[in-house]
């Protein structure tokens, strides 16, 4: 992951900006839907996280790309599949989180099935997957093509002879 040079600290302050909004969002839904799924359907918070962060995730590429970064890199489906990495290992990091806490705020006599409860589980896993998110977007999901490294030449080595 090669940094962009050209980034300043005030873009770099829009840009966190931006995507703590867009992670709000996503977080909301993610916190909404899970809290609705476990009452509507009567199932386990522990399951309903994954189809509301799925969809969480959809929302929150579309704004990153046209908001956040102002993504205008035409390589959508290499850019998607690189979102789709980093949300997938950062969504496993959050997941874990979630659960902890919810062990532990269930350990603490919380109800496991009350909306506070998961929406305190949920920030949790929120915050700690959010840092770590912001900056695999900005370095490697993205980043400007002309700032990725070059491909190396293979006939350098001819070249110096």
């Amino acid at each position: 992951l090669v940094p962009d040079p050209r980034r300043n600290r005030l873009d770099i302050a829009r840009q966190a900006t931006a995507f703590i909004i867009a992670g709000s969002v996503g977080f909301l839904m993610v916190a909404t839907l899970s809290a609705t799924f476990t009452k509507i359907l009567d199932v386990s918070p522990f399951l309903t996280w994954f189809p509301a962060a799925a969809i969480a995730v959809a929302c929150t590429w579309i704004i990153n790309r046209i908001w956040t970064f102002e993504s205008r890199d035409p390589r959508k489906l290499l850019e998607l599949s690189r979102y789709f990495a980093v949300s997938l290992f950062t969504a496993a990091i959050n997941y874990l989180a979630y659960c902890t806490g919810l062990v532990l705020l269930g350990q603490a006599g919380l109800d496991l099935q009350s909306a506070a409860t998961i929406f305190l589980a949920a920030a949790i896993g929120s915050l700690i997957a959010a840092i770590l998110t912001f900056i695999l977007s900005r370095d490697f999901v993205f980043r400007s093509p002309e700032m990725a490294l070059p491909a190396p030449d293979p006939t350098s080595d001819f070249k110096k002879q």
